[in-house]
């Protein structure tokens, strides 16, 4: 519309001009206030031409400035674009990953089914033991067929989630939970020497490992158990009593304190074969106690164990 109007505007102009030489060239009379008129609308409508040029300029380097406006922005979707078909890409990969490693972990998994049930009479060979470990630990090495899956989709194996089933399944699923827990509900009078002290109150007896009708503890698998035992002496009175693997003591416990009662506590590491034996008997008589070696039972008194690995 703007062009238009200076169109418009320019032809009338010139219109002016061709009468104005016309005039001139018949040789008809013009008077100077005439003359003076037509310059006076000519120079007008020069300014007029001037401004409306101006605005047209000033429009068109708008219209530059969006354009470039548009076409960076063209250029960042373009970019963004190909940003998202990459990420698309790479979650898919990481889809195909974790599915592969969930069937590898349910493979490992199954290794615990091999591991028998038992109890004190059906005892794990060290031979099973060991050939389960070693079954686990091939199908969980770093040259397993997880790295390869990793390698084929240039992924690195920096899954939290795999190192931690890795982790589980190699710390837990190996071995069955042995652990047991035995206390006394009451004294325990007329002791002797090399007498084995019971603890027929079984709190906690996982995998069947302890009798409490002997109060020992048989080993169901081959490793390493950790042995804690705590006894009470009655009021003035003193014992000496040890912890026995296999007939032959591994530590001892001094429990009396004078005139009050007094606690021995002691704890210890074994390394055991499946079928080894542990329990707690006397080892001394003081002989302050009028030859009665006796053990403050009712829950005082204390004989524990569990599997490390």
């Amino acid at each position: 519309m703007r062009v238009t109007k200076i169109f418009l505007v320019l032809a009338v102009s010139v219109c002016r001009m061709t009468v104005f030489c016309f005039n001139i060239n018949d040789g008809l009379p013009k008077s100077p206030l005439d003359m003076s008129e037509i310059v006076a609308k000519i120079l007008e409508d020069n300014q007029f031409f001037k401004s409306q040029f101006k605005i047209m300029s000033d429009e068109m380097e708008q219209y530059k400035s969006r354009i470039n406006i548009l076409e960076n922005e063209l250029a960042f979707t373009n970019r963004d674009l190909e940003l998202t078909k990459q990420n698309a890409k790479d979650t898919n990969n990481r889809v195909k990953v974790l599915e592969r490693e969930l069937l590898l972990t349910k493979e490992m998994s199954k290794t615990s089914a091999e591991i028998p049930t038992f109890d004190k009479d059906d005892l794990m060979s060290p031979s099973d033991s060991k050939r389960i470990r070693t079954n686990v630990k091939n199908r969980s090495d770093d040259g397993y067929e997880k790295d390869a899956m990793y390698q084929e989709f240039n992924m690195p194996d920096n899954s939290e989630i795999s190192k931690e089933v890795k982790r589980i399944l190699l710390d837990s699923s190996l071995l069955p939970v042995v652990a047991f827990s035995s206390t006394m509900d009451s004294h325990k009078e007329n002791l002797g020497i090399g007498q084995t002290v019971l603890f027929e109150h079984v709190i906690t007896n996982v995998g069947g490992g302890f009798d409490s009708n002997t109060s020992t503890f048989k080993a169901p698998i081959s490793g390493v158990y950790h042995f804690d035992v705590i006894i009470m002496s009655h009021s003035g009175e003193d014992m000496e009593t040890e912890i026995v693997k296999n007939g032959n003591g591994l530590v001892r416990l001094y429990s009396g304190n004078g005139d009050t009662w007094g606690v021995g506590v002691q704890a210890i590491v074994v390394q055991m074969n499946a079928g080894d034996d542990v329990w707690v008997r006397v080892y001394n008589n003081p002989g302050i106690n009028n030859g009665n070696v006796r053990v403050y039972g009712f829950l005082w008194s204390s004989f524990s164990g569990f599997l490390l690995q």
